[in-house]
């Protein structure tokens, strides 16, 4: 583990298959930052980043994973395959209540070491600046009105979707969030559920 001044805070050593990361619960960690440190660490196979790095890096909130990997005959470095996490916006986050997930994290290009040119300190404070817009842009619709539009109808299921897409534009003018929508179309409206 390596913090951001390029300083070794942990050495950990594992087995060909893998490594337990010491305890970071004493590291600095806030709502709209990453931890500070790398894990970086060897692959004796050429694989990909696993998925245990990937929860690592979620879980732990660290600034990057990066696999390098080590030919098992030589020792000599092959290419460095590595991962950061993305700031999840409002919408993403509102997102997951629809069923649809996406990756917290992007993969960068695998490259040898000598050819490493991502200038790390910018890409990572540029990252926890939008983390905090985002984190603000939260609160703001975290204080804001929200809905769950639903619709039943008798007629026809366009009709039902036309006036569904006005309700939505009548929730969004008046300032409320609408977190999902839904449309049913019934044979007849039963008098004991209908709801109005």
């Amino acid at each position: 583990m390596i913090d951001r001044k390029g300083y070794v805070e942990h050495v950990v050593v594992g087995d060909a298959h893998r490594i337990e990361l010491p305890d970071l619960q004493r590291t600095r960690i806030a709502a709209d930052r990453f931890r500070g440190l790398r894990c970086i660490h060897t692959h004796l196979r050429g694989e990909d980043l696993t998925t245990d790095d990937l929860t690592d890096l979620a879980l732990l909130r660290l600034d990057l994973m990066a696999a390098l990997d080590v030919d098992e005959r030589s020792g000599l470095p092959g290419v460095v395959r590595a991962a950061h996490l993305l700031p999840a916006t409002p919408t993403e986050i509102g997102a997951g209540l629809n069923g649809e997930q996406t990756a917290p994290y992007v993969f960068l290009d695998a490259k040898l070491p000598s050819q490493l040119d991502v200038d790390f300190l910018e890409l990572v404070n540029s990252l926890e600046e939008e983390m905090a817009r985002n984190r603000r842009v939260g609160r703001q619709a975290e204080a804001r009105d929200r809905a769950i539009l639903v619709g039943v109808t008798t007629g026809l299921l366009s009709e039902a979707e036309e006036s569904m897409a006005e309700l939505r534009e009548l929730a969004a003018s008046a300032g409320v969030v609408v977190l999902d929508s839904i449309i049913q179309r019934r044979p007849a409206i039963d008098p004991r559920t209908l709801l109005g």
